[in-house]
């Protein structure tokens, strides 16, 4: 078993030089590029990231928004309604006047009309008393009475009710 030396060696040393050359060339050619590309997915994945993260923000920023635009909008929708509200009451209480300055307005011409209508019927009663009187009067006398004699029994009549006619 006589092995030489100088052949391992040999052999050695070309392995080492080979498994250099390899190195290098598997360097060049794949380790270069799939850095690259590891590189580059890897920015991607940060931009994706990045602008997941600014999208968070926007939504959050249009969250907050909206909500400021919703409660405003409740906001004005109460003022809207306290302001109807207090139009509405405002118009009732104009209406309710108007009906009470009108029923006010009706019943002093009703009360008008039955002082009226009152005195128009104190006059006929009146009248028919006078009228009646004649006639007994013409009857107990027997004769024809004047329009002057009438109107001193209905004058006496009426300036001393209940007493007698002189």
């Amino acid at each position: 078993m006589n092995i030489d030396l100088s052949l391992i060696l040999m052999d050695l040393v070309l392995n080492f030089v080979t498994i250099i050359l390899l190195f290098i060339i598997v360097k060049t050619l794949l380790f270069k590029p799939v850095k690259n590309f590891l590189d580059s997915r890897s920015k991607k994945i940060q931009d994706s990231l990045k602008d997941a993260e600014d999208n968070k923000k926007a939504a959050l920023a249009l969250k907050e928004e909206y909500n400021s635009l919703i409660k405003n909008s409740q906001d004005e929708v109460k003022k809207i309604i306290k302001d109807g509200e207090l139009k509405a009451a405002e118009k009732s209480a104009l209406i309710i006047d108007a009906a009470n300055k009108q029923a006010e307005k009706i019943l002093a011409e009703a009360k008008e009309k039955i002082a009226e209508e009152r005195k128009d019927a104190q006059e006929d009663i009146k009248k028919e008393i006078v009228r009646t009187a004649v006639q007994i009067s013409e009857k107990i006398l027997e004769r024809e009475i004047r329009d002057s004699d009438i109107q001193k029994i209905a004058e006496d009549y009426f300036s001393n009710p209940g007493g007698r006619i002189v």
